[in-house]
């Protein structure tokens, strides 16, 4: 079981990458690889920008982690490396590093949040993560699409559910979008 320190640190970790490596593919790809070596304090691979184990090992303790000590178990690190693993691929780095508007990333990292604070297990999370990223990329349609990938008949009430709540979404993205006249400056 992950504790909520745990999870909200490997969450702000990942956010920081998105954040501090804009635009940089390579850096962001290896940024990401690192976070779990440097949660189990294998500091190899961090930089001496960002990592104090770098700036002064002898007195170096990571507050944000529990306890300050680093994480410990094989299968965790295994289960973790993986996880994250998916989110170095060069197709989601490519769509990951422009962050142009961090809104889409702040809304990802809110949705994963919520679904990895009511988990302790590992593979209860990585279906959660995985959850949100389908439900940002495709809406609500990735229930049925998912269920339908499982070979269970989604029921009536799903794909009426589904419908309404993409044209929901459809409708908020184009009133988003929409420049209203009111908010043009005629001088």
């Amino acid at each position: 079981m992950l504790s909520q320190k745990l999870k909200n640190y490997l969450v702000t970790s990942f956010a920081y990458c998105l954040a501090q490596i804009q635009g940089d593919a390579t850096n962001m790809k290896a940024a990401i690889q690192n976070i779990v070596p440097h949660a189990f304090g294998d500091h190899s691979g961090c930089r001496e920008t960002w990592c104090r184990y770098k700036k002064d090992p002898s007195h170096y303790c990571d507050r944000d982690l529990p306890y300050g000590k680093d994480i410990q178990g094989d299968s965790i690190q295994s289960a973790l490396k993986s996880l994250f693993d998916e989110y170095s691929t060069d197709i989601v780095i490519n769509k990951l590093a422009p962050a142009a508007n961090s809104q889409r990333n702040e809304s990802l990292n809110s949705v994963v949040g919520l679904k990895i604070a009511f988990t302790g297990e590992v593979k209860a999370m990585i279906n959660r993560v995985s959850c949100s990223v389908s439900h940002v990329n495709l809406g609500y349609r990735y229930i049925p699409q998912t269920l339908a990938t499982l070979n269970i008949e989604p029921g009536f009430s799903c794909v009426d559910h589904t419908t309404t709540m993409d044209k929901k979404r459809a409708m908020d993205k184009q009133r988003k979008s929409t420049l209203h006249s009111s908010d043009v400056d005629h001088n």
